[in-house]
């Protein structure tokens, strides 16, 4: 593995090797996935694109037993982002220095997490 092999137990060295073909196989599973929810969202497209020319609160039985299909309509909140922030406190304080100020306050506040994991990276081929 390292140069630090002797202070590394055998057992170690197994995890090490068992977490690195977990990986492999993540990776592998996830390309997979990915092609499915491609190919997935070529025939979403299609239906709801036939649903909204029929009728938007369509609601098809499907024949299997698991269920219906319906089109669904959700809307999310976009990211808080500084500029946004910014110019509201602007408008609501007729102050740019004092709207500056008060975002760089609340952007430095702001909790932060922290999370170890293990990252794996590709060696370096030497020529």
């Amino acid at each position: 593995m390292t140069s630090e092999n002797t202070k590394v137990t055998a057992e170690f060295q197994e995890m090490v090797l068992k977490w690195v073909k977990m990986d492999d196989i993540i990776k592998e599973k996830t390309s997979e996935i990915k092609e499915l929810k491609d190919e997935k969202k070529q025939y979403e497209e299609y239906i709801i694109h036939c649903i909204e020319q029929i009728n938007k609160d369509m609601v098809l039985n499907i024949n299997d037993g698991r269920g219906y299909l319906r089109r669904s309509v959700t809307k999310t909140t976009g990211a808080l982002k500084k500029e946004v922030v910014q110019n509201v406190l602007n408008d609501l304080l007729k102050n740019p220095n004092k709207a500056m100020e008060v975002t760089e306050m609340i952007y430095k506040n702001r909790p932060q997490k922290e999370k170890i994991t293990l990252k794996r990276t590709n060696a370096k081929k030497k020529e």
